[in-house]
């Protein structure tokens, strides 16, 4: 109940106010988003350069996905990252192809980038069980399904297939 609730709560509060801000990375001194963000976020200004390069370069593997379309009915999908972490600068832009790849809609992913303490600009991102950067949580029906957690274990395809084809539809 507690998790229903929980994401219910992340998924409005990504439709209404945008709340984050870009503050600057201690440990680098480089900029760093924090809080529920959105796609532009990520593809323009200060970010757009490792994200759209990312993107660009990665080729899907359409066999891989054979039968996913069918099963992404009623999906929600919630990514929390680090705009200073080399595991979201590969896993998030091609994690993002493939779902383009596929029409999954964008207002069905709700994105959080948090600091190198893995907190956002609130407690958007505490109640997830976050240990690593990125997370990738998909949900079917308000329950959790399945998450990818800081690097894929064969491709993006397979890790999004071996999620959503194993889990009882």
């Amino acid at each position: 109940m507690l998790k229903s609730l929980m994401l219910m709560l992340l998924l409005s509060s990504s439709l209404t106010a945008q709340d984050k801000a870009i503050v600057t990375d201690e440990k680098t001194g480089e900029p760093m988003l924090i809080g529920i963000c959105s796609f532009s976020d990520l593809t323009e200004g200060t970010f757009g350069a490792w994200f759209n390069s990312e993107y660009e370069s990665y080729e899907i593997n359409p066999e891989d996905l054979d039968g996913v379309p069918q099963r992404l009915e009623d999906v929600e999908v919630v990514i929390v990252l680090g705009t200073w972490c080399d595991d979201t600068h590969m896993l998030i832009p091609r994690l993002y192809k493939v779902l383009d790849g596929l029409f999954f809609p964008h207002a069905r992913i709700t994105l959080i980038a948090v600091d190198r303490q893995k907190k956002g600009i609130g407690s958007e991102a505490d109640m997830l069980a976050i240990e690593r950067i990125p997370t990738v949580i998909f949900y079917r029906n308000q329950s959790e399904i399945g998450r990818i957690v800081e690097t894929i274990e064969e491709s993006v395809e397979v890790d999004i297939a071996s999620i959503l084809l194993v889990e009882p539809f």
